[in-house]
């Protein structure tokens, strides 16, 4: 779930954009694969490695 917690700081209504929501995973990936973070963080967060 992504929230713009400027507007929306008590995080009430989710920011409902799929591409928007794929594109944060892309990024998040891409930083956890950076910084060597280990199997059970993908696991928790329920993604896989690229």
């Amino acid at each position: 779930m992504l929230f713009d917690v400027e507007k929306d700081p008590q995080q009430h209504h989710p920011i409902q954009d799929d591409e928007l929501e794929q594109r944060m995973i892309t990024l998040m990936l891409g930083l956890m694969a950076e910084h060597d973070s280990p199997e059970e963080q993908y696991v928790r967060l329920g993604l896989e490695r690229f």
